[in-house]
């Protein structure tokens, strides 16, 4: 739930200064951060949005596996 809140509230902000042409990267964690759910959230973003172009990062769940 908290990541849907965020992830939401991230699109709201991206949606008031998105321009034609943006391209945004976002980080999910590991699978155990379930990146599907931003995933799904991120193509819905972009149907609604047809200028924006969402790339998503994984990476592992914990902080030491994030920086490798």
């Amino acid at each position: 739930m908290l990541l849907r809140t965020a992830v939401a509230g991230l699109l709201v902000v991206l949606s008031c200064t998105a321009s034609a042409q943006t391209v945004l990267k976002v980080f999910a964690g590991g699978p155990s951060q379930r990146p599907d759910i931003t995933r799904q959230l991120l193509a819905d973003y972009m149907q609604r949005n047809p200028g924006v172009r969402v790339e998503v990062e994984t990476g592992g769940a914990t902080s030491d596996l994030q920086r490798q």
